[in-house]
């Protein structure tokens, strides 16, 4: 009797388990976002188009290597829930700003964060809060559209 109530007590906390798992899954969105799409970011009224990162392996490459982006161009990292993450400036060849994104809203900026010259090591940088989606866009672009901390963010899927 006590096996057979244990066994349903497990049974049911794993139920809830898999349903909580797979309810934040989709409502982040993640499962709807991969490496091929692109999106339109939206901040001030002002949009910039970004490639999508939503694998592992694509968020570990990031835009190590490009030597060139267009402005008012970027890359979204896609997270599936918030985390705390750190980003490097390995292998780039250009400074970059960051918009760290969480539930649709700005929590931080970073401006100008340099691309390592000349053999130095190059710079990670963290969030110090949540996070579940990282904007990063050419230096400059941050003051040019006028971003800041709390700004509402919106996104929508282009390819």
């Amino acid at each position: 009797m006590i096996t057979i109530l244990f066994i349903i007590i497990i049974s049911v906390a794993l139920l809830f388990l898999i349903w909580f798992i797979v309810s934040n899954y989709y409502q982040k969105g993640e499962i709807e976002w991969n490496d091929e799409n692109t999106a339109i970011i939206s901040i001030n009224g002002k949009e910039i188009e970004a490639q999508v990162s939503a694998s592992s392996y694509k968020k570990a490459q990031g835009l190590s290597g490009v030597v060139f982006m267009e402005e008012d161009k970027g890359m979204l990292f896609i997270f599936g829930t918030s985390q705390a993450v750190g980003f490097s400036m390995r292998e780039m060849k250009f400074p970059l700003d960051f918009v760290w994104i969480n539930n649709n809203k700005v929590v931080r900026v970073d401006k100008n964060v340099d691309y390592p010259k000349n053999g130095e090591d190059p710079i990670t940088i963290l969030p110090q809060q949540l996070i579940d989606m990282v904007l990063e866009i050419n230096a400059g672009t941050i003051d040019k559209l006028s971003i800041q901390k709390e700004d509402d963010v919106s996104i929508q899927k282009i390819k």
